[in-house]
């Protein structure tokens, strides 16, 4: 008889363990029949992570931290019992490290679960720039050169005008910004009607030094809806940050595809911090372009900052190189893969990918404040 429960015992984790992993399994052989996958993001997954993100906006904490955290202790707690019994518990010992096992391949499973069916499958629907018609045939050496100039020029203009700490650097915090994003995609979403959605308040993250550490400024976190925002990065990049994790919350995936609309929301706000947050950040990436096509011209350019400007850029530069360490190194492993995996075969490169875009919108769109020629 105790056999008997024994097996019946093991034959339930057993179940518990596979039910998830046929879901697991269901998914990625469905990933062959994208027309599957994308009703699934557009009549599931992007109405439910819409919904979650008013549930959560509501909760005056930051539920992403207190679910990992939660986490955290499950699997310590599940570590102590495990060995726990292993020292004192009756019964065969792989018997028992089987079923724990069991237990944790469950709990792996209903995670990854909710992380495939409710964000993974939105890898699969049609991109912003394919709704959008955006067809970014690639970047010159001029046009990298020109835009870079005249991204250089804004922010020149802008950096005087932002409120400065004693350091010289630019002041502002996450509570600054919450009187400018519920409108902030507004004009965005005039020119592209695919970006229409909600925005829910932004949260600040506790632990924002350990954001800042792996290497990650923001977050959009699809078990509650919501965007979070590492608070402890150089003031100037919050502004453009929020805008970037906005555009997620619109069910935007590619990175590439946020950092464009993140600057192009910025641009366009009436708010000078939120305008000069979106210009350094595409100074960054337009300049990051230039240097490997025109060294010589990046030189140039480089030379050109305002002091105010230049206060922001030394500190960016030294903040980031203080955060570099063996933590971030396995964030950026483990992040190049998971973008990778999910449709970006870029990985982190993905990221230089928005310059294609920001030029194209610059020469073909009348709502960019900065126009560019457009090639012959």
């Amino acid at each position: 008889m105790p056999t008997g429960k024994r097996k019946l015992r093991l034959g339930g984790y057993i179940l518990a363990a596979l039910l998830p992993s046929a879901l697991i399994t269901a998914f990625y052989v469905l990933a062959a029949r994208t027309s599957v996958l994308v009703s699934v993001q557009r009549h599931f997954s992007r109405p439910a992570l819409d919904a979650m993100g008013r549930a959560f906006s509501t909760v005056p904490f930051s539920f992403m931290e207190f679910y990992i955290v939660l986490v955290l202790a499950a699997v310590v707690l599940f570590l102590v019992r495990l060995i726990r019994r292993l020292i004192l518990g009756p019964g065969p010992r792989l018997l028992t490290v089987l079923k724990y096992f069991l237990v944790l391949m469950c709990a792996a499973g209903v995670i990854w679960n909710g992380y495939c069916w409710l964000w993974n499958a939105g890898y699969y629907d049609s991109s912003f720039a394919e709704q959008a018609e955006m067809k970014a045939p690639g970047a010159y050496p001029e046009e990298l050169e020109s835009a870079s100039r005249l991204f250089l020029s804004m922010a020149n203009r802008l950096a005087p005008l932002v409120p400065r700490g004693e350091d010289g650097t630019m002041v502002f915090s996450l509570n600054d910004a919450m009187t400018e994003y519920p409108g902030l995609y507004d004009p965005l979403t005039e020119e592209f009607p695919c970006l229409s959605g909600q925005t829910t308040r932004p949260k600040g993250v506790f632990f924002s030094r350990i954001m800042s550490r792996m290497g990650f400024t923001g977050i959009f976190f699809p078990f509650s809806g919501e965007t979070y925002i590492n608070t402890h990065q150089p003031a100037w990049s919050i502004p453009d940050t929020v805008a970037h994790e906005i555009a997620h919350q619109r069910g935007v995936h590619l990175e590439a595809e946020c950092n464009f609309l993140g600057i192009a929301a910025c641009l366009q706000s009436g708010d000078a911090r939120f305008q000069y947050s979106g210009y350094l950040c595409g100074l960054i990436h337009l300049t990051n372009a230039l240097y490997k096509a025109d060294p010589d011209a990046w030189a140039d350019i480089r030379s050109g900052f305002c002091p105010e400007l230049e206060a922001d850029w030394q500190y960016n530069s030294r903040y980031w190189k203080e955060m570099e360490g063996a933590v971030s190194k396995v964030s950026d492993t483990v992040y190049d893969a998971f973008l990778k995996v999910n449709t970006q075969p870029s990985g982190l490169k993905s990221y230089g990918e928005c310059v294609d875009l920001l030029i194209l919108w610059m020469q073909e769109s009348p709502h960019s404040p900065v126009k560019l020629t457009k090639r012959n």
